[in-house]
Parts: C-alpha cells; sequence; structure tokens
C-alpha cells in the first residue's frame, strides 16, 4: 500500500512524545519497502532499468531536549527568501520529527548512531 513520508511520521509522533527523559526519542519501522532502480538485462540482451522493490530500515526520529551549546555556536547568515535553495536531500518533517532511510534494514537501530 503506498504511503507518504509524513504519514509515517504523524502515525507514531504520539510514541515519540510519550518517551520522556532521553535526548533523542526514536521509533523504528519494520517491514518497509521502496522502489528502487535496479540495473538488468533485457531479453535482447540490453541493459536497462528496472524499478524493484528493495527492503529499507524507516526509522522517525525528534530531538527532545534543546542542545545546551546551541548559543556558543557560530550565528547563522542570512537567507533571502526569494532565491531558490539548491538541495540534493529533501527533509520530511512533521512537528520536528524527522524520517530518517537507510539500507540497513537488519539493523535498524544502528540508523539513529549515524
Amino acid at each position: 500500500m503506498p504511503l507518504r513520508p509524513k504519514d509515517l511520521i504523524r502515525d507514531v509522533y504520539p510514541m515519540l512524545m510519550a518517551q520522556t527523559n532521553v535526548d533523542v526519542s526514536s521509533v523504528a519501522f519494520e517491514d518497509i519497502y521502496m522502489k528502487m532502480p535496479k540495473a538488468s538485462v533485457n531479453r535482447w540482451v540490453k541493459p536497462c532499468t528496472k524499478m524493484k522493490y528493495t527492503r529499507i530500515a524507516a526509522v522517525v526520529g525528534k530531538r527532545m531536549k534543546p542542545q545546551e551549546n546551541e548559543a556558543a555556536t557560530e550565528p547563522g547568515k542570512l537567507v533571502n527568501p526569494n532565491e531558490p535553495v539548491e538541495t540534493d536531500e529533501i527533509v520530511v518533517e512533521y512537528k520536528g520529527a524527522y524520517l530518517l532511510i537507510s539500507n540497513r534494514y537488519d539493523a535498524p537501530t544502528e540508523v539513529m548512531g549515524a
């Protein structure tokens, strides 16, 4: 069943907020599959790319306590909101919680440490 990443975060958000006395709360998903491109050869022996379902580790994480040294870090630069921002990564966020995806489906607990 197709799901949007924001829906995954919204479903587990109450479980994130129930975790107290931790710096970073997290919830791991099991049996999540994502369509990924895979190089293949067709019947005429020509290379092609097929979309295959690949098992992934999906973890939702949220920083619970603010960092104490946040004021000591260097100040952020001013950003013009009218300028287009070029980024390679798309961030999925819901009320401060982020979705992390890794190809290490066998070790979803290590995703938060990376």
